[in-house]
């Protein structure tokens, strides 16, 4: 049996620890933008003046251009902490300063048009997107993020709060998970390639975290609803019509020979929703 080095250990733990020292940035901050432009500019090449990318190395040591691209977002999100005092502190001034940033945005926007000569209107309102784009990693993220509390929840009310804090850690693997995945597919197939590249991140972690507190219950509910309980009094068709709490319309005899007389009186009981009292007796 191969035993795993110390070396190879400690390798993994720091991989470990930068990834969960840039995952706020990635997830709900501006990190995951550097890593995919920084990796899609090595991909396909740099942008030219005339719009051409050139000296992309594709496939070619592509395992080293992630590296490189992760380790741009670990520059990005130094220098973010550097200059804010911390993440945190940064997203919600960014977020208290959105207003000013989408005003700034409108006005800027009018004068670009007017000065191409081109709808003032339509300049401001690309102002305003522009502006608010720039603050849509945050808010989308979170809106993600708030579609896991009634999960969360659940766990928590009914099983206690381990069970609560499990899901917290599930759920923040699969947003990280599908934020990476859709960082990568983004940029090697634009937003396509990010839908995409979300989809099977959340898939492929989900399948490593396992199912949320939610799946399994609803699981669980399916299965009771497909359940027979084996103390009903089910007949073995030596006798009909069955006993007990099973209705009559969910057996039908294996190999019973009907006369005509028997069947007609079977379907007018059935249409009529009249059971079939003891007296009778098809098979008699």
């Amino acid at each position: 049996m191969t035993m795993i080095s110390s070396t190879s250990l400690n390798s993994a733990w720091g991989y470990v620890k930068r990834t969960a020292k840039i995952y706020p940035d990635v997830v709900f901050g501006t990190g995951g933008d550097v890593i995919s432009d920084t990796l899609r500019n090595s991909f396909y090449g740099v942008k030219g003046a005339d719009g051409k990318r050139v000296g992309g190395k594709h496939f070619k040591d592509f395992w080293q251009q992630l590296k490189d691209a992760f380790k741009a977002g670990e520059s990005h999100n130094e220098k973010l902490i550097k200059d804010s005092g911390g993440f945190w502190k940064a997203q919600w001034e960014s977020i208290r300063t959105t207003p000013k940033v989408i005003k700034e945005g409108f006005e800027a926007g009018g004068k670009a048009a007017e000065a191409a000569g081109k709808s003032k209107l339509w300049g401001q309102t690309k102002g305003i997107f522009k502006g608010l784009g720039k603050r849509l990693p945050i808010i989308g993220s979170l809106m993600i993020a708030v579609t896991e509390l009634p999960n969360i929840f659940s766990a928590t009310k009914n099983e206690g709060i381990v069970s609560g804090a499990t899901e917290v850690v599930k759920a923040g693997a699969r947003l990280g998970g599908s934020m990476l995945f859709a960082t990568i597919g983004g940029a090697l197939g634009g937003p396509i390639g990010m839908l995409v590249g979300g989809f099977v991140g959340d898939w492929l972690i989900g399948k490593i975290v396992g199912k949320t507190y939610s799946e399994k219950v609803a699981e669980k509910e399916e299965k009771a609803k497909q359940y027979v309980d084996p103390n009903l009094n089910i007949p073995n068709f030596n006798g009909y019509p069955p006993q007990g709490n099973v209705a009559i319309n969910t057996f039908v005899p294996p190999n019973a020979t009907m006369s005509q007389e028997q069947l007609m009186m079977l379907q007018q009981a059935l249409s009529s929703g009249a059971g079939l009292g003891n007296n009778f007796n098809m098979y008699a």
